[in-house]
């Protein structure tokens, strides 16, 4: 069954179950929460997903994409994984 919904319906998601990927006191936007937005919103259309990222260590107060990858369930590898898959391809 593919789920549909706005960007928006995403956001919440990750919001909900990663809220400390956000910092209150920053006023810029964040990209890692579109980035796992559009990453659930393509899992939801049925496409296979790999996040890419090499922050995995959680800043005081706050979580790292890895992290909030494995809250949001979204299947992650870093960028010295991804390299390695191109080579071997």
């Amino acid at each position: 069954m593919v789920r549909g919904g706005s960007p928006y319906t995403f956001i919440d998601e990750v919001l909900r179950s990663c809220s400390a990927l956000l910092d209150p006191n920053d006023l810029d936007p964040n990209p890692q929460v579109h980035v796992l937005a559009l990453a659930l919103q393509r899992i939801a259309e049925g496409n296979a997903v790999i996040v890419v990222t090499g922050e995995n260590t959680d800043p005081p107060g706050r979580c790292s994409l890895e992290t909030a990858c494995v809250a949001a369930g979204v299947h992650h590898i870093s960028p010295d994984e991804f390299a390695t898959a191109l080579v071997t391809i």
